[in-house]
């Protein structure tokens, strides 16, 4: 979901890696459709609070995979990328 300058992403993965180290960092890089976005002030909200500002149907499917945790940041920059993006991974030896 997106309200001028954030974004709310669902929070499969609110006890794993990645959520932890956002809100550890407070800030991360996010690419989607060609667009980077900068992120920054990770903040963890219940779904509760977030399901009711969706469309209906978008509220159904949501609750229907159990989602109770929702990520919001606050988009700091962004901007679109002329070639595809890669992903990058590390992995630890």
């Amino acid at each position: 979901m997106r309200k001028s300058s954030w974004i709310v992403i669902h929070s499969l993965w609110s006890k794993y890696d990645w959520c932890l180290n956002v809100m550890a960092a407070g800030r991360c890089t996010i690419t989607k459709d060609q667009v980077v976005y900068n992120v920054t002030e990770p903040t963890i909200l219940d779904a509760a609070d977030v399901l009711p500002e969706l469309p209906a149907l978008l509220q159904g499917s949501l609750r229907a995979f159990g989602l109770k945790k929702f990520m919001k940041v606050r988009i700091e920059t962004s901007a679109k990328v002329e070639e595809p993006v890669e992903l990058v991974t590390a992995h630890e030896s």
